[in-house]
């Protein structure tokens, strides 16, 4: 696991990840708000 401090490219890979995961959730958040509107 230490390893991904000295590995630029997982680091990256993990990074990218976070993002992707944060999209994610909020396209989540976003389309949970919309239902409650429509009902």
């Amino acid at each position: 696991m230490n390893a991904v401090h000295f590995d630029p490219d997982a680091r990256t890979q993990f990074l990218g990840i976070s993002r992707i995961n944060l999209f994610i959730s909020r396209s989540a958040l976003q389309m949970d708000l919309v239902l409650r509107a429509v009902y």
